[in-house]
C-alpha cells in the first residue's frame, strides 16, 4: 500500500479558509442556528449575574470556548475533528455542574496534579461526571437529561474516540483495474451536507451546555417552570434538521 504524499499544511490552510469564507458568506440554516445559539449563550446565559463559584464559572467558559472551536473546525469543512471538541465542551459543562452539587469536588479537581494518588482519586471522582449530571438534570427536566447523555455518546461515536463512525463515512474506494484507490476525505466542499449536519451538532451541544450551566446556577432567568426557552430553540433545531433532510 502506498500513500500519495499530501500537499503541505499551507495548502490545507488555504482550502480550509476558502471553505470557511464560503460557508459564512452563504449562511445556510445550520449556520443561522449556530448564530442563534451563540447569541443565547452570550446574552441570555452570560448577560446576567450568574451564581457560580470561580472554578465552575471558568469551566463553563471553557465549555463555551470549546463550542466556538468546534464551529470553527466545522465551517472549515473538516468532519471528525468537530466531535472531540464537542465532547470536551460537554465534559466541562458537566464538571461545573457536579462542582455546584458537591463543593468537595472543587478541591479534588484542584489537587489532581499533586501526585499520582490525587490524580487517581480525581479520575474516579469525575469519571462519571456526564452520566451523573444527566441523571441529576433528568430529575428536573427529563428530555434535557436524555439529551446530555445522547449528545455525549454521539460525540464519542463520531470522533471523540477513533471509532468506525468517525472514519468510514469519510472513506471512498475506486477501482483502477491494477489497484484500488482508497481516499479519506480531509476537507469537504462548502456545499456538502456534512458541514451542515456538523454545524447542527455544534448547535445542539451548545444548547445542552448552556442549559446545564443555567441549571447549575441558582435561579437563573433562562430557566422557568415550563422550560420555554429550551423548548423554543429546540423547536428550531428540529426545523433545521428537517430542512437538511429534504
Amino acid at each position: 500500500m502506498k500513500i500519495i504524499t499530501p500537499k503541505p499544511i499551507t495548502a490545507y490552510f488555504e482550502v480550509a479558509n476558502e471553505v470557511s469564507s464560503s460557508v459564512l458568506k452563504n449562511e445556510g440554516p445550520a449556520m443561522r442556528l449556530v448564530l442563534e445559539v451563540d447569541e443565547l449563550i452570550r446574552e441570555r446565559l452570560f448577560g446576567v449575574d450568574i451564581d457560580l463559584g470561580i472554578h465552575p464559572m471558568n469551566l463553563t467558559l471553557a465549555s463555551y470556548y470549546s463550542f466556538l472551536a468546534a464551529v470553527r473546525v466545522a465551517i472549515s469543512g473538516q468532519a471528525a475533528g468537530v466531535f472531540p471538541l464537542l465532547r470536551q465542551g460537554l465534559e466541562c459543562a458537566c464538571y461545573a455542574y457536579r462542582m455546584t452539587e458537591d463543593e468537595q469536588l472543587v478541591d479534588i479537581w484542584l489537587r489532581r496534579h499533586k501526585n499520582a494518588e490525587h490524580e487517581k482519586f480525581c479520575r474516579k471522582s469525575f469519571g462519571s461526571a456526564v452520566s451523573d449530571t444527566s441523571r441529576s438534570i433528568g430529575r428536573k427536566q427529563a428530555e434535557l437529561g436524555t439529551l446530555v447523555s445522547e449528545l455525549y455518546q454521539a460525540s464519542i461515536d463520531f470522533g471523540g474516540h477513533p471509532n468506525l463512525k468517525s472514519v468510514l463515512p469519510h472513506m471512498s474506494l475506486k477501482d483502477l483495474e491494477e489497484h484500488v484507490e482508497v481516499a479519506l476525505i480531509c476537507l469537504y466542499d462548502a456545499n456538502d451536507r456534512h458541514i451542515q449536519f456538523n454545524l447542527t451538532a455544534c448547535a445542539e451541544t451548545g444548547i445542552a451546555c448552556a442549559f446545564v450551566a443555567a441549571l447549575a446556577a441558582k435561579n437563573h432567568p433562562l430557566i422557568d417552570a415550563e422550560y420555554t426557552s429550551l423548548n423554543a430553540i429546540y423547536g428550531r433545531v428540529r426545523e433545521t434538521v428537517a430542512a437538511l433532510r429534504e
